[in-house]
């Protein structure tokens, strides 16, 4: 009996933590710069489930005194698949050190039966986004940070490096010098990017080419940026040659702004011998560094000389027409192989340049649906146990 009642509590603990997913606010993260005056931000909060659901919404953190929500009370119907609230920011001119301020954003489900009594509050559900506020630092500041493409051997190996001027005060030059260093840390080579300048609260990019007439393995890049009278060092890890993997080509599927884009990535081993194990990651950013979405692949098992499908999802009810950079990594092992290119979101199309590379969102024998009509049946063959254990007693 005290397995039975142990069982259905881990039961009823999974199924209401599955009701955790009927809750969504988007953005998931936002960066604003710091500036005086009122200004207002607003979040979309989501009814993914398409139920009659209140909510509440708050402020957690350093300049939660500063922003606040319109209307904190969220009522959302069937019908409603999201509505938007707005949040009014007023900073004063000193908000604290240089850099970014973070203030979550806390949506609240409120149980069926709550009747806005005060004390403590039993949640159903929470979600949280988070409100950065950057702080310009004085004078100028970069921060930056190098995407490496993988390359055959003979072929050219792509080094770009994008910076960011987080000070006040414009950059007239930046540049980078980058040598590369092979598996016992000896130079082999040195090149250099383009030079640009960066205005404050910008992005700019520095490129450089480096043709990889070198044998295959992993190689070292460290590239030390010059902006002005300043500099800053940046390192990372790259490959040389195919350790067996091989993206073949990316297919983007029919596509509308809103949607889930869907894209299907061939990747084929030319190893004479089966890889366990791959799996990868993509990365979609925006042009100030923000993150607007991280997927990453299911882990599958190619056979020799044999070519595999993964598909890759991203929601983009939240994506504006524009250019995005996608990263993807795919490792297997101790190997990895590395892809950055720019992608171009359009209202009926994505476009990715030839060498554009993606991969896909975990994926699950168990879906959502089918994980929940198995914790009911599990319930009701319990409760039909319990009915003949006590019938039985009676009797």
């Amino acid at each position: 009996m005290r397995q039975h009642k142990i069982l259905l509590i881990m039961v009823m603990v999974l199924l209401f933590a599955s009701s955790a997913h009927a809750l969504g606010i988007s953005p998931a993260k936002k960066i604003l710069d710091h500036e005086l005056g009122v200004r207002e931000v607003t979040f979309k909060v989501y009814n993914d489930e398409n139920k009659d659901m209140r909510a509440v919404l708050f402020t957690k953190g350093d300049l939660d005194e500063y922003i606040k929500v319109k209307e904190s009370l969220v009522t959302l119907s069937p019908n409603d698949e999201y509505k938007e609230y707005t949040f009014i920011i007023d900073l004063p001119e000193d908000i604290g050190d240089p850099g970014i301020h973070t203030t979550e954003i806390i949506v609240m489900e409120l149980p069926d039966d709550y009747q806005g009594e005060s004390g403590i509050v039993s949640a159903k559900a929470s979600v949280v986004a988070e409100l950065n506020i950057r702080v310009p630092y004085p004078g100028k500041y970069a921060i930056a940070n190098m995407e490496v493409s993988s390359a055959e051997i003979g072929e050219e190996v792509k080094f770009t490096i994008p910076v960011q001027n987080y000070g006040k005060q414009q950059i007239f030059h930046a540049k980078a010098n980058i040598e590369l260093f092979g598996a016992t840390y000896e130079r082999i080579a040195y090149i250099e990017t383009n030079d640009i300048p960066i205005n404050k609260k910008e992005q700019g990019k520095l490129f450089a080419i480096w043709k990889a007439d070198v044998n295959p393995g992993v190689y070292h890049a460290k590239a030390t940026i010059y902006y002005d009278d300043q500099k800053i060092e940046i390192e990372k890890d790259f490959n040389v040659g195919s350790a067996g993997l091989e993206i073949t080509k990316i297919l983007a599927e029919p596509f509308k702004l809103g949607d889930v884009a869907i894209f299907d990535i061939f990747i084929k081993n030319n190893w004479n011998d089966i890889i366990k194990g791959a799996h990868g990651k993509m990365t979609i950013k925006g042009d100030d560094g923000t993150v607007y979405s991280t997927f990453n692949t299911e882990t599958i098992d190619i056979d020799s000389y044999d070519e595999e499908m993964l598909k890759a999802y991203w929601n983009t009810r939240d994506a504006t027409v524009g250019t995005y950079t996608m990263e993807v990594v795919i490792e297997w092992g101790s190997h990895m192989i590395e892809k950055v290119q720019e992608i171009q979101v359009n209202l009926d199309s994505i476009s990715v340049s030839p060498t554009g590379l993606a991969t896909g969102v975990t994926s699950s024998i168990f879906s959502k649906e089918s994980i929940l009509t198995v914790l009911v049946f599990i319930l009701v063959i319990i409760n039909i146990g319990w009915f003949f254990y006590f019938r039985k007693k009676k009797v």
